[in-house]
């Protein structure tokens, strides 16, 4: 973070003490930028980014202690170090600031030399916050990146169904307008994760939506827990491990011989069992009209939400243009309409498989070494 980054919301309605402050931070090489009371800073907070706040405490119409409380119930904006700025000398009064996520205090009259270093403080430990935040979010992306590529060399078709699975999943989200669709597309792609565990002609019958038998069904069900134990010790991605682990139970609380009440079940797991069943009916048949059929049967496993959210999502997985395409103009991001197979006939991807980077990869290698049935058809992604 370079100084000319650094932007300081001076928030005080005393017209002197803005200025004093706004030299002060502009002596130090800062960007500041002011208000007169708190409702007026907080449309500035929603507006633009700062790294720092100094708040006075006694304002009208919204004074210091509501505008930290708001600003620390804000997720975009509870990082921020806020220096709460003021002539009250009471001890209780700033112990309840800090309580309430104020970092630091300065008293009026200024001192020049304390409200700099009280600043470079509150900044070197931002500074912090942020090295520690990146360090986490390239752990996370490298997790999520190991976990996929291990998923696809152990299979190939297995990823190609949970990849099938997250674009669906992303699809309803869209629909529900469901907000953190990050967490349901990443517990989407890992929500088979725990079936590697299972015997290979198990894991065929899976992949292909063909029914199980005896003690295969039973493992199968427990594939979930399997699954969230390998995601919960990872940072991050508790959560999504916990979406993964109920992805299983129905509407009514109960898997099995099981039961929980149905409150418990978080709702990213049902709108995962809603895309888990969209793609196993999708995989039988390619007719919208059976789809549909198929789908009025289920609608007892589904509340009339996501009942509504897999129609729209049915019109949008159906209405897609075809357009024919050679191997090396395949892309990331496109969906096959149609099986593809080698130059022998040997089938190498599935329709209504979505184009990872893997499977991209994959493609070109297979065409490179034994060729590729040319052309392929794909479906016209939306954008």
């Amino acid at each position: 973070m370079t100084l000319n980054e650094i932007k300081v919301l001076i928030v005080d309605d005393s017209e002197d003490n803005r200025l004093i402050l706004e030299e002060l931070t502009k002596s130090l090489g800062f960007e500041s930028v002011l208000a007169n009371n708190g409702k007026e800073a907080q449309a500035l907070l929603e507006a633009d980014s700062f790294t720092v706040i100094l708040l006075d405490i006694n304002m009208p119409e919204m004074n210091g202690i509501e505008l930290l409380k708001w600003i620390k119930g804000q997720p975009k904006l509870q990082e921020i170090p806020v220096l709460m700025v003021s002539a009250i000398e009471e001890t209780e009064e700033i112990v309840n600031c800090l309580k309430l996520g104020a970092d630091d205090f300065i008293h009026k009259p200024f001192e020049v030399e304390i409200l700099k270093a009280r600043l470079n403080s509150a900044l070197s430990k931002f500074r912090a916050k942020l090295s520690e935040k990146e360090l986490l979010e390239k752990t996370f992306i490298g997790s999520v990146k190991l976990l996929s590529n291990v998923l696809t060399a152990v299979s190939p078709r297995l990823f190609g169904k949970a990849a099938r699975i997250q674009r669906i999943a992303r699809h309803l989200c869209e629909a529900l307008e469901y907000g953190d669709i990050w967490e349901i597309e990443i517990a989407s792609l890992f929500s088979l994760v725990g079936t590697i565990t299972l015997p290979p002609d198990t894991l065929e019958k899976i992949i292909n939506g063909r029914p199980l038998a005896g003690d295969e069904s039973t493992n199968f069900q427990s594939h979930p827990i399997m699954g969230h134990k390998l995601l919960s010790s990872i940072p991050r991605l508790e959560k999504i491990a916990e979406i993964i682990l109920y992805q299983n139970w129905n509407l009514d609380g109960t898997a099995g011989s099981m039961k929980i009440p149905r409150e418990k079940i978080p709702f990213g797991s049902r709108i995962l069992r809603a895309a888990i069943e969209f793609e196993h009916i999708q995989n039988k048949s390619n007719n919208p009209m059976e789809f549909a059929q198929t789908l009025k049967t289920r609608t007892g496993n589904f509340e009339p939400i996501l009942i509504s959210a897999m129609e729209k999502t049915m019109y949008t997985e159906y209405s897609k243009d075809v357009k024919q395409v050679k191997v090396d103009e395949v892309r990331v991001g496109m969906v096959f309409a149609e099986d593809v197979f080698t130059t022998g006939d040997a089938k190498i991807i599935g329709q209504w498989q979505e184009v990872s980077q893997g499977f991209l990869e994959r493609i070109r290698m297979i065409h490179a070494k034994v060729g590729v049935k040319e052309p392929i058809l794909i479906y016209k992604p939306n954008w």
